[in-house]
């Protein structure tokens, strides 16, 4: 992979992963045993969606769409978060930044594998009593 939208960009992200639970660590919330997370592109917006099953066996989803420009955008549920900032913050790095009240309330961290093939997905904020935690998620591109 030569050029720079194979091995880093935002296209690099636009994939299906697939978790490995084996290899990620929870310390906030109940962890999947099993996941699928999806980026797409649609124009200016990435559309984040995942798919998963959690030990205590519920099926969950989510998604959520961002424009990867920098610039925070009104969040599309407003009980949840006033506004998302998508930042390509290096090659093959893609931050979202959730803000709530004017206050920073999470941060995901997306980081590309030099190959593509691994996504780590960082997942931090503060619990509820005011401590910090960091979910880690580790997805093969599939």
């Amino acid at each position: 992979m030569a050029d720079r939208e194979s091995t880093g960009g935002i296209e690099a992200f636009v994939a299906r992963w697939r978790l490995r639970a084996d290899a990620s660590r929870y310390e906030h919330g109940v962890p999947p045993v099993e996941a699928v997370y999806q980026i797409e592109r649609d124009g200016e917006w990435l559309l984040f969606a995942a798919r998963w099953r959690d030990t205590d066996g519920r099926r969950l989803e989510m998604s959520f769409a961002g424009r990867p420009d920098g610039q925070p955008h009104p969040y599309e549920d407003p009980a949840v978060a006033d506004e998302l900032t998508v930042v390509p913050s290096a090659p093959r790095t893609l931050d979202t930044i959730v803000h709530k009240d004017g206050r920073q309330i999470a941060l995901g961290r997306r980081e590309l594998s030099e190959d593509g093939a691994v996504l780590t997905v960082t997942q931090s904020g503060t619990r509820s009593d005011g401590t910090p935690f960091a979910n880690v998620s580790v997805y093969d591109r599939i």
